[in-house]
């Protein structure tokens, strides 16, 4: 029986993409029909199967996490009616744009994992042996044991090598770095293991941070400072083009780490294992913005949700790893220059494109000290109900009511109008707040011109 043995990824199929009459062919696909006995025996390991003579379609793969990234966006859509139900059926406020970050039901559909592990997956035990023993959420790994010259950082570690110990146990190769400025000097067997560094994560241009409490049972607490660099400057310090795999536990200071990565196009990093306190004063406060701020824009790079699950032991704080499609475990990360490289401008029938809310709106101020039109801050959009004909209602014609005879059921006309628009604002130089209704129809979009319209990207 032949075995095949494949070795690539979405990155590579980028770069050659697979035609259905070329798909036992094409040597570019990088695949090897196995004779001798130990690649026989490497593709046991592998545990890739070779009975249906099929290789993993990463066409497929990647167009179906954009499937999956498309019909999520649906929802911020302001024209979809499918977000008034998120209301009824998670038992929060009848709009999308208001449901809170902090629904369970919520995360569970909005942060579904749009992409899977084409290697193999593996998962790190969730209470440590330490005394007492420390609960978290699992930590996902993709790849791990076929990464070569593997790169581990590790930020935030509060005494506990739990992690880190899984790591090794699986790739002995991994070069991990501990960053934890708050837990102290580490144990005297961590030197022979790993590389510590009492230095925390902050974004780009600070030098310290300040953390509430230690961790989620501690917050509340007064304050501390603490040394920090941005990762840019610890990848420079430690001499590294690239970092396989990024954990990141660090109580809240993962809301303003994430804007600093794709501000400064952080590309090379192969997974991202990160820790969402919700509960922190710094999270957003709704699943929309959460959406738009921090998990599209990481989209954009190439970062998808791989694995989503709670912390074992804290309330409002999940797990979630995100996997760069560009990152393959032999082959490192893609050159930036790549023209191949995965872009979200590049894709066909662009997932990512949506309909953003203004935040800004120049109109006429009425307030007493300004009598003209001034720019005003956005404090809340709505949209109204779409008209009876979008909505696929029907009315009745009443006179056969009336008279008792059998109702006819009688669909509306369509209308140009089929949405009203309501923006509240307030004025950023006198603070008078107004409200406007906007008409929307197939040529306007929040009263603007078409071309414009709903500031599109």
């Amino acid at each position: 029986m032949l075995t095949l043995v494949m070795s690539t990824t979405y990155r590579e199929f980028l770069k050659y993409p697979l035609k259905e009459d070329e798909s036992n062919t094409n040597p570019k696909w990088n695949m090897k029909i196995s004779h001798t006995i130990e690649e026989k025996e490497e593709a046991k390991k592998n545990s890739v199967s070779s009975s249906f003579q099929s290789p993993y379609n990463y066409e497929n793969a990647l167009q179906n996490t954009l499937t999956k990234v498309k019909a999520r966006n649906a929802y911020l859509y302001t024209h979809n009616t499918d977000k008034s139900q998120w209301g009824w059926k998670t038992g929060g406020p009848p709009r999308f744009q208001q449901v809170s970050i902090t629904k369970a039901q919520t995360l569970y559909t909005a942060l579904q994992p749009t992409i899977s592990c084409p290697w193999k997956l593996q998962r790190s035990n969730y209470v440590s042996d330490t005394a007492p023993p420390q609960f978290d959420g699992g930590k996902w790994t993709c790849g791990l044991n076929k990464i070569e010259k593997c790169v581990v950082y590790s930020f935030g570690s509060n005494g506990d090598d739990f992690f880190e110990r899984n790591i090794i146990k699986v790739n002995p190769s991994c070069e991990i770095h501990i960053f934890d400025p708050t837990s102290g000097t580490p144990p005297q067997e961590w030197n022979d293991k790993y590389h510590f560094h009492p230095i925390g994560i902050c974004p780009n241009g600070q030098s310290e941070f300040s953390l509430e409490g230690t961790n989620t049972k501690t917050q509340g607490q007064a304050q501390k400072t603490y040394p920090c660099q941005s990762i840019q400057q610890h990848m420079q310090q430690l001499g590294h083009e690239k970092i396989d795999i990024l954990k990141a536990d660090v109580e809240g200071m993962e809301w303003e780490l994430l804007p600093d990565l794709w501000k400064l196009s952080v590309h090379n990093v192969g997974q991202l294992l990160l820790e969402f306190h919700l509960w922190h004063e710094k999270s957003p406060k709704y699943l929309q913005n959460m959406l738009r701020e921090y998990i599209i824009p990481l989209e954009k790079m190439g970062y998808f949700v791989h694995t989503l699950e709670p912390v074992a032991a804290e309330i409002e704080a999940y797990e979630i790893t995100f996997l760069n499609v560009n990152w393959d475990p032999k082959f490192g990360i893609a050159a930036h220059d790549d023209k191949k490289m995965f872009d979200s401008s590049r894709v066909k029938n662009n997932r990512f494109k949506m309909v953003n809310v203004p935040k800004e709106r120049k109109t006429f101020c009425a307030g007493k000290k300004c009598r003209k039109h001034q720019v005003h801050k956005v404090t809340q959009y709505k949209a109204g109900k779409a008209s009876n004909f979008a909505q696929g209602k029907r009315r009745y014609d009443s006179k056969q009511m009336g008279f008792g005879g059998q109702t006819k059921p009688v669909f509306h006309k369509k209308a140009k109008t089929t949405r009203k628009v309501v923006i509240r604002l307030e004025c950023k130089k006198c603070k008078t707040k107004k409200q406007l209704t906007l008409k929307r129809t197939k040529h306007f979009e929040l009263g603007a011109k078409a071309q414009a319209s709903g500031h599109q990207y």
